[in-house]
């Protein structure tokens, strides 16, 4: 009933019906400012129908006729803001009928946010004295009531009031679709109180009382998600996302499901959990509009290009063929053709070249089949040469030089714009430099050179110019033209003299041509004009490597220095300082050094192997030890020489720590890599002198000193005249003397 209807209800009774035991004249004065404050307040004039209800009360004596007079101003407090007033008022109305259920509802009403345990009570109350179509509205009012302060209390954080209000509205609600609802709601809060079993209980039964509705599918695939149970967890999203149609929405508005499970999606691929990821990906292609999937490509990209990085040919396979599956579905031929030529790359990388041929053929074909038409825009035409870049790569990847070339041609064909035409040239130009000599040998140099011709004529401003002038001062170079290349370079310096990236490849042409002088001079120059972090490391290390290989160590050091301080977190500067801090015996100093790069980069093997020698040199066996297990577990792709040395090392820290045994089994193992290494026969020749192998030591002393230097083969005998085994004159040649001083060695187990 509306403040209005409710009004003119009391101005009928109290002009029909009045029954009051006061005198008539009173009665009439009484009864006249009831209903004159009534009347206004019928208006909704509140100020005026106050001064009328004001006088009324002052007048009246009659207590059912106040009750009514103290409701009516309570109702224009509570319009003209005055809550504290109003709630005077209602109590004294309620003091005049304790137990009227209108009262006790409006109290309840207005105490609902200030004190909403009270305000339940209140209506409770209420309930229990209604009677009729009155207990059907106020139990109407009450749900309402409980509902909204449920969700306010989750809002604020107090899931326990939340739940005690959900707990009254299930034990009075018998509708199913209601039922659903209000379960999944105090699941969630449940939830959010850690009693997960009480709210898995709650979606259970709200689905098994109305398994067509959405909302506890939804609440428990949240949670599964939450727990990593992404199979259960989509099989709850998508059965929510079908559901969806049958939703009512007074209770929990509709969630967006595509948007819930793509931030899913996007979680996992943070995690770099791919697979989950992908599935979550699959499953909106599944179930959402095609509105709902636009956005999906950047996921495909995203999802691929990751699946790459991990190296996990296999789900990037099944990523790309689920885009190009899904772009033609919905009409997109630009992101067909752009993931088929994707997946000929994975294919290619993969080393399945027949599928990958296949594939970049088919995207040829429907590449040509869309371009020929008539109607399509230079915009679309552009977008067109992008992908044709990306045939010609794939092409010459798979070695397939005629169809690059042609499809280099129809990249260039298809760029309209200035910009595109500019790009196009300078991305094929690179194409053919970096890739190219593998496979076309230096005929790919002259399309390279073709193409950054074409971009140099269309560049727009000095910068571009400068940028592919510089390439194509590169490619001279390759192509022997130093002459050329020199030339080019000296056109920009003319033109631009502070170009810092020319003037470094100024000084690494003069270093071709051994003028090192000169390389110097322009590397420190180009140093003065460097403005990028980038640029200043390339010099620093450039010119350190200057230095070091003409010996001097000290301006060496310098230069890696300050290439420190450009890249402070670059584990390779910090092993080169290492490096020729062992050379200058300064093996603190080098410690420190290689220390520090294992701490920045602990994928930095070969300061491990570094550190380990230095460890070894003084007879830090158990520490050596460690670096060289860490650098044989660790380092897959090491150069097989250095895995050789570090195997060698390792074999003599075991020796060392008497595990002659484990020693014995490496220096055999390396013994079939390399037959002829005189270093595995003297260390085997050492390893048999302790077992009291005589002959056999004797055996492979000979083998090893035999072919020795004489520097080796004099210290050898150094050592059995340390030991009290005479050798008669030290001088490196390994003579009978040296060899009997050997055998009364080996029989004596020196070694």
């Amino acid at each position: 009933m509306t403040l209005r209807t409710w009004i003119w209800v009391h101005i009928i009774i109290l002009v029909f019906v009045n029954t009051s035991p006061i005198t008539a004249n009173s009665q009439e004065t009484t009864s006249s400012n009831i209903i004159k404050c009534l009347a206004i307040a019928a208006t909704i004039d509140s100020k005026n129908s106050r001064i009328a209800c004001d006088a009324a009360l002052e007048t009246s004596i009659n207590p059912a006729l106040k009750e009514k007079i103290l409701l009516s101003r309570a109702y224009i407090l509570i319009i003209l803001g005055e809550q504290t007033a109003a709630m005077e008022d209602l109590i004294s109305a309620r003091s005049q009928n304790p137990n009227s259920p209108l009262i006790l509802s409006k109290i309840a009403s207005l105490k609902q946010f200030s004190d909403p345990r009270m305000a339940a009570e209140l209506f409770v109350e209420a309930l229990s004295h209604s009677k009729g179509n009155e207990a059907v509205i106020l139990k109407s009012n009450f749900h309402r009531f409980l509902l909204q302060s449920s969700k306010r209390a989750s809002k604020s954080g107090d899931y326990t009031q939340a739940v005690s209000h959900l707990n009254i509205l299930l034990a009075q609600t018998s509708s199913s679709s209601v039922r659903h609802q209000l379960l999944s709601f105090r699941g969630r809060m449940k939830l959010r109180m850690e009693n997960e079993e009480e709210a898995l209980e709650d979606w259970k039964k709200a689905i098994a009382g109305a398994p067509e509705l959405p909302w506890a599918y939804l609440a428990r695939g949240l949670y599964l998600y939450s727990k990593k149970q992404v199979s259960e967890a989509l099989e709850d999203f998508e059965a929510s996302y079908e559901r969806r149609k049958n939703a009512p929405t007074f209770i929990i508005p509709q969630e967006p499901y595509v948007q819930i499970l793509q931030q899913s999606g996007q979680k996992f691929l943070a995690e770099q959990d791919l697979f989950a990821a992908s599935k979550v990906y699959q499953r909106i292609v599944n179930i959402a509009s095609p509105d709902e999937l636009k956005p999906l490509n950047d996921y495909f990209l995203s999802v691929v290009l990751q699946h790459l990085y991990a190296r996990d040919f296999k789900l990037a396979k099944q990523n790309s063929k689920l885009a190009i599956s899904f772009f033609r579905d919905i009409k997109s031929q630009y992101h067909v053709i752009d993931y088929q030529l994707r997946l000929a790359s994975i294919y290619k990388d993969s080393g399945e070249d027949n599928e990958a041929t296949l594939l970049v053929q088919q995207a040829h074909e429907d590449l040509r089949n869309v371009a020929v038409k008539d109607d399509i825009s230079a915009k679309v035409q552009d977008r067109f040469a992008d992908l044709y870049v990306k045939v010609a790569i794939v092409f010459l990847k798979s070695g397939d030089t005629v169809n690059a070339k042609m499809a280099s041609r129809s990249a260039l064909l298809y760029s309209k714009s200035d910009s595109t035409a500019l790009k196009v040239s300078e991305s094929l130009g690179d194409v053919w430099y970096f890739i190219g000599p593998k496979i076309a040998g230096a005929d790919a140099y002259n399309i390279a050179l073709e193409l950054y011709e074409r971009a140099t004529r269309e560049s727009t401003n000095n910068r571009l110019a400068n940028r592919i002038h510089l390439k194509l001062a590169k490619v001279k170079v390759a192509l022997g033209q130093h002459d050329d290349a020199l030339k080019i370079i000296d056109d920009i310096l003319l033109a631009t003299p502070d170009h810092a990236q020319a003037r470094i490849n100024k000084a690494k042409l003069k270093l071709d041509k051994d003028d090192v002088a000169a390389a110097i001079r322009e590397f420190n120059v180009a140093l003065k004009f460097s403005r990028t972090p980038g640029e200043r490391l390339q010099i620093h290390i450039s010119l350190a490597t200057i230095f070091k290989n003409s010996g001097d160590a000290q301006q060496a050091l310098a230069q890696y220095k300050a290439a420190q301080k450009e890249a402070p977190n670059d584990a390779s500067i910090l092993h080169e300082i290492g490096l020729l801090y062992v050379g200058i015996n300064r093996t603190g100093d080098a410690l420190g050094a290689f220390d520090q790069a294992i701490l920045l980069d602990e994928a930095f093997f070969k300061s491990s192997f570094e550190r380990g020698k230095i460890y070894l040199s003084e007879e830090k066996h158990k520490e050596a030890l460690k670096d060289f297990d860490r650098f044989i577990l660790k380092e897959k792709n090491a150069e097989k020489t250095m895995l050789f040395q570090v195997k060698f090392f390792k074999a003599i820290s075991l020796f060392n720590l008497g595990k002659i045994d484990e020693s014995k089994y490496i220096f055999e193992e390396l013994s079939f890599v390399d037959k002829d290494e005189p270093r595995l026969f003297l260390w085997r020749a050492r390893i048999a002198t302790r077992k009291g192998r005589v002959e056999e030591a004797l055996r492979f002393f000979d083998k090893s000193l035999s072919v020795l230097p004489q520097k080796d083969v004099a210290a050898y005998q150094s050592i059995l005249g340390n030991k009290g085994f005479s050798v008669g004159v030290i001088d490196g040649v390994y003579g009978p003397s040296t060899k009997r001083a050997l055998k009364r060695c080996i029989i004596a187990k020196c070694f």
